[in-house]
């Protein structure tokens, strides 16, 4: 006579195994999705979505292929393609505050608006501007933690201030003589071609990096770098 209750026990066993695998999947998935701050910490400025992505406590690397099939579309107000509500609210805020008078202060020149989700912004800019709103849209303590005032503390030793996109003369010059050959000769002679106004205003030493790039583009001087490959562009 079959005995049903091996039978029973064999399948209750491989219930549970697949249960437990399912689990591990899950489990992984997760952990694919939280953001690797052991990385983005010490990250100085990034693309607009991907500091959004970093304020929902996701890792931007796993959203990439989602955000750009989404991007394609054009419509950055309709979740579609994995992209949820959440993310597309926290984009209208941002763009509505990108400017070069801030809030959010954008970080290299681009071909179009400035209004836009591929924007170069710093992620302590980011994170502040988010914390100050966090009623609405809250973040978490990791990406408080980049505008802790040690933080902000070890930018400003390197020369940069992240919150308003200013630098001192050496950094410009180190970042940027690759592309822009009379870069050092332009700041010597700011006050008679007219690149001081680049310079922030009760800050001695410190120049606004983003006006400076656009003066030194609208004179043809900047040469761009190298494009990196991008899936899509709008």
């Amino acid at each position: 006579m079959y005995d049903f209750g091996v039978g029973v026990a064999q399948v209750e066993a491989l219930t549970q195994e697949v249960h437990m695998a399912n689990d591990m999947q899950a489990l992984h998935a997760l952990a694919e999705r939280l953001p690797k701050w052991r990385v983005w910490r010490h990250r100085e400025v990034s693309e607009l979505w991907e500091g959004l992505y970093l304020t929902m406590d996701i890792e931007p690397e796993s959203e990439r292929l989602r955000f750009f099939q989404w991007l394609q579309e054009g419509d950055r107000r309709t979740p579609s393609h994995g992209v949820g509500q959440e993310f597309c609210d926290r984009l209208t805020v941002a763009l509505a505050n990108v400017s070069e008078t801030g809030p959010l202060f954008p970080h290299a020149p681009r071909l179009g608006p400035y209004q836009h989700p591929r924007v170069m912004v710093a992620l302590a800019n980011v994170a502040g501007f988010f914390d100050a709103t966090r009623e609405d849209f809250p973040i978490p303590d990791a990406m408080r933690g980049l505008v802790s005032a040690g933080n902000l503390s070890r930018w400003r030793q390197r020369g940069i201030d992240v919150a308003g996109g200013a630098v001192k003369r050496a950094v410009l010059v180190e970042e940027y003589e690759s592309t822009w050959p009379t870069i050092e000769r332009d700041l010597r002679d700011g006050y008679k071609n007219g690149l001081s106004a680049a310079s922030k205003v009760g800050e001695r030493g410190l120049w606004l990096r983003l006006k400076a790039l656009e003066w030194a583009k609208t004179r043809g001087k900047l040469r761009e770098r190298p494009a990196l490959p991008v899936l899509f562009s709008r």
